[in-house]
């Protein structure tokens, strides 16, 4: 994993030690900072302890609204990667083939559903 320079260091530390630990959900825990801001890693590696690596195991032992959140939070992730590639290999000028595109339809003939 390379580092994200908006990364908080609490956070790049605890990701650094969970792969040091060689995903150690004990050990990581131990090294892990008791405060708030990293308490829904700390759900996670207690559920991860609990169901003995078991990753789709230990994502239910989260509320569903925390379950939402990182699924939300990784679509966007892949989205921004994906637009970023596209951008790269495509430029931002003009539309190529496979892009979703809206047309203005109040400048087509096109029949509106009612």
């Amino acid at each position: 994993c390379g580092d994200n320079e908006m990364e908080r260091d609490d956070v790049r530390q605890f990701r650094k030690s969970w792969i040091r630990q060689g995903r150690n959900a004990k050990a990581t825990l131990k090294l892990l900072p008791r405060n708030a801001a990293l308490s829904k890693e700390r759900a996670l590696l207690n559920g991860w302890k609990r169901y003995n690596g078991d990753a789709k195991a230990a994502l239910g032992s989260l509320p569903e609204e925390e379950r939402q959140f990182w699924i939300s939070t990784y679509q966007s992730y892949i989205w921004n990667h994906a637009a970023t590639r596209r951008i790269e290999m495509y430029g931002s000028q003009s539309a190529v083939a496979g892009d979703l595109v809206l047309i203005d339809s109040s400048s087509c003939d096109v029949p509106r559903r009612h």
